[in-house]
């Protein structure tokens, strides 16, 4: 062999050369062996590494899409830094799979009264069984969503917490709680969580980042909401109607602002004048006192106007207003869970002032309350059809309460806004789980009331796209002369046959009430038709009755039509949520 075949530098090459030239026969054979013995312990024993980052799962459930945007900021944080990251819808997550996993990341919303959302139901069941096994290897961390209106606040987050303490995993932060204004709340905690997997190994390649595309123009979020200006107002309902509903159109700012159909706007509203006014009374004070209040300050009457949220209460918010008051009443009040519950729902701090009182400066108060919150209301528009646009569909809520008149803060704000130039702050929540499906798929809509709203957007959109799928409509509302929102426009998408179908149920029409599910029995061999055929049902509207009367009768659709048991088609309405064929957008 010559020395230039060497894989060795010209002074390695002359000193083995050397070497092996002074060495004798039985010297080169010793040599031989340790070269070998030298070779195959280095072969044994690796070189030294720094151990692989396990890979983590960033899980998400959600109901409106809020838990999704969190997770997939989150993912993308930490492929940056150079964790090997995945993330998972919740509803496509095995539970058996959790044995195998290192570092889960779940964030989580928490539906209605307590409930996981539908996504998670499967694995809430699978980990709250005695099926799971020991989870000692596992590192954790939640983050959950809620609304601190509601009476089990994040209870669903609270739950996998729990369980996951009691299977053996490890906390790597404490479980964070977030209500509707998570914004700033949820960054904090994905540094945190950043910081909290920094002792991970860091030698994962990074093999690019994800494109990503970006609008041209900034979409409004809830922390920069954006100005739009009151096109058109228009009152839907009858004089004989019960209801005050209105159609409202937004002129967004740009045309390029596009949203999806299934989409909703947050409005942030101003309280209403004769409310501030009557809060300022009971608390001694007088609207020109200058207050600070978080980051804002101004007039007491401003503040109290803009800035803070007097018709949504929370038992945090009573317990802190005790510490101040010490009322006797309300400190009974807040021990009885279940008159707590029927109180805070629907009562204002007006409420609270008068029935309630204590010795309460203006400064205590505002210590006590937590900012406007925006509520949100499903589009009853497309862009591609409306570009520069948004529509909404607004009942203005009116009860009584505790002897008095009350009325619904956001509905009253937009149903008494002048038209012509009056500005409103909104922005855009995007609502991933209630998307229109392909061109050609078939589509069962369930809308009663406002609920109709996105479906006049699916409707705008199907047609502006061709879409070839056909379309049937599930209408009510209390009566046909009074209350059908849209009529014109449901009967020239029908006359185009663009909507196949639609079926009415008014409950006020005749002695015996009437509501969509019982139209919807009524139909129920061609519903199942549709069904079987590979239709999606789509449902909006209110969550408390209207949505589990729907639902129940899918089940009994499915029991008759299929000719199986009701337990067999629970199922099959189970698969069909499982598969995203059964969507619902419901408050």
């Amino acid at each position: 062999m010559k020395a230039n075949d060497f894989p060795f530098d010209s002074q390695q090459s002359l000193i083995i050369e050397q070497l092996f030239e002074s060495l004798d026969v039985s010297k080169l054979y010793w040599l031989h062996g340790y070269i070998q013995a030298l070779i195959q312990s280095r072969v044994d024993k690796p070189a030294k590494q720094i151990p692989e980052k396990p890979q983590i799962t960033v899980l998400f459930g959600t109901h409106t899409g809020n838990s999704r945007k969190i997770a997939v900021k989150l993912h993308q944080q930490l492929e940056e830094a150079g964790h090997a990251a995945r993330i998972t819808d919740i509803a496509d997550f095995k539970g058996r799979d959790i044995k195998s996993e290192k570092v889960l990341l779940l964030i989580i919303s928490t539906h209605g009264e307590g409930q996981p959302p539908l996504a998670a139901e499967d694995f809430y069941e699978y980990l709250h069984s005695n099926r799971p096994p020991a989870l000692s290897d596992l590192s954790y961390a939640i983050l959950g969503l809620g609304d601190k209106s509601y009476f089990h606040f994040c209870k669903t987050g609270a739950d996998f917490d729990l369980r996951f303490e009691q299977l053996g995993a490890n906390r790597l932060l404490p479980r964070l709680e977030c209500d509707v204004d998570y914004g700033k709340a949820s960054e904090q905690w994905m540094k945190d969580i950043l910081q909290s997997l920094s002792h991970l190994a860091s030698n994962v390649p990074v093999t690019g980042k994800s494109e990503i595309i970006r609008p041209s123009v900034v979409l409004p979020t809830r922390e920069n909401p954006i100005e739009a200006i009151v096109l058109d107002k228009i009152k839907l309902t009858g004089r004989n109607s019960e209801k005050n509903t209105y159609h409202i159109e937004l002129q967004l700012p740009s045309e390029q602002m596009i949203y999806e159909p299934g989409d909703s706007v947050g409005i942030i509203p101003g309280n209403n004048q004769s409310l501030v006014g009557e809060i300022i009374h009971l608390l001694k004070a007088v609207p020109e006192m200058p207050v600070v209040f978080e980051n804002s300050s101004g007039s007491l009457g401003n503040i109290l106007a803009q800035e803070v949220e007097l018709t949504k209460l929370t038992r945090e918010n009573l317990e802190k207003y005790n510490e101040k008051a010490g009322n006797k009443e309300l400190t009974l009040l807040t021990q009885d869970l279940n008159q707590l519950s029927r109180f805070l729902f629907g009562s204002t701090w007006a409420d609270v002032l008068r029935l309630y009182p204590g010795n309460i400066s203006a400064e205590d108060f505002l210590s006590m309350v937590r900012s406007i919150q925006p509520r949100l209301y499903s589009i009853s528009s497309s862009a591609r059809a409306n570009p520069g646009e948004v529509h909404l569909t607004v009942s203005q809520l009116n009860y009584h309460l505790h002897g008095l008149s009350h009325q619904g803060i956001c509905s009253t704000y937009l149903s008494e806004l002048p038209e012509n130039q009056e500005k409103i702050r909104m922005f855009f929540e995007a609502n991933d789980v209630f998307r229109l499906p392909s061109h050609d798929t078939d589509i069962i809509m369930i809308g009663p009331g406002t609920g109709v709203a996105p479906f006049r957007a699916f409707m705008q959109d199907r047609e502006d796209a061709g879409a070839t799928g056909k379309n049937w409509l599930f209408f009510g509302d209390q009566r046909f002369t009074a209350d059908f929102l849209y009529q014109t426009e449901w009967q020239e998408w029908h006359r185009k046959s663009l909507l196949h179908r639609i079926d009415l149920a008014f409950s006020r029409d005749q002695q015996h009430k009437i509501y969509v599910q019982h139209r919807l029995l009524e139909k129920s061999r061609d519903v199942y038709g549709w069904l079987e055929n590979g239709a999606k049902i789509y449902v909006c509207g209110d969550m408390k009755r209207m949505s589990p009367d729907v639902h129940r009768t899918f089940v009994e659709i499915v029991s008759r039509e299929g000719g199986i048991s009701i337990e067999k088609a629970q199922d099959y309405v189970k698969t069909l949520r499982k598969q995203k064929r059964y969507l619902e957008d419901v408050y």
